[in-house]
């Protein structure tokens, strides 16, 4: 149901985006495209995280779907600060996630494609694909290696975090540097 949603929005964003670009849109769709797609940012967002609390509900409390959904909608607007925070911090950990594998790739394949070329110079075009091979399989094993630490670090940190709103002890840090902030305690 989330899925389809999300697809449906985009579809909805999408609309303005390809008559913008194709020059059939009049001024006042220009303007209102960047609030559109803020909107359905926004939207999907929500939708993120319903379905994931929703999903933990059923699995954890054995909830039907309607008391899931409902369940998940109230802890959602008790905590939608913390969401937001977690997605931040999952983005940025997926990003440096992202920009390490590039490097390793990087890493992997300027060594062996200097071989390679230079076996393909020296006529012993065996070396070269074996080259090839070998780090091909080397970037697959990194990529898969680097996905997988991401998605285990992605999936316990929302389930650490659902069971600390669940047990009422989640808070924004967001809100408590803010409170630091204005009013810093004396020594």
């Amino acid at each position: 149901l989330f899925k389809i949603l999300i697809v449906a929005s985009v579809g909805f964003a999408a609309w303005p985006l390809h008559l913008i670009l194709s020059d059939r849109a009049g001024t006042w769709l220009v303007i209102l495209f960047p609030i559109l797609f803020v909107a359905v940012i926004c939207f999907i967002l929500i939708c993120y995280f319903l379905s994931f609390y929703a999903a933990s509900f059923v699995l954890l409390d054995h909830l039907n779907f309607v008391e899931a959904l409902a369940s998940s909608w109230q802890i959602f607007i008790d905590h939608w600060l913390v969401s937001l925070e977690m997605a931040g911090v999952t983005f940025l950990v997926s990003l440096c996630a992202g920009i390490v594998a590039i490097l390793g790739i990087v890493i992997i394949a300027v060594p062996f494609s200097l071989i390679a070329a230079l076996s393909m110079f020296y006529v012993v075009p065996i070396i070269g694909l074996a080259c090839i091979f070998i780090s091909s399989i080397l970037m697959l094993m990194l990529i898969f290696y680097i996905g997988s630490l991401l998605a285990v670090f992605e999936t316990a940190s929302w389930v650490v975090l659902f069971m600390r709103m669940r047990e009422g002890k989640a808070g924004s840090k967001l809100l408590r540097w803010l409170h630091i902030i204005k009013s810093p305690q004396t020594v």
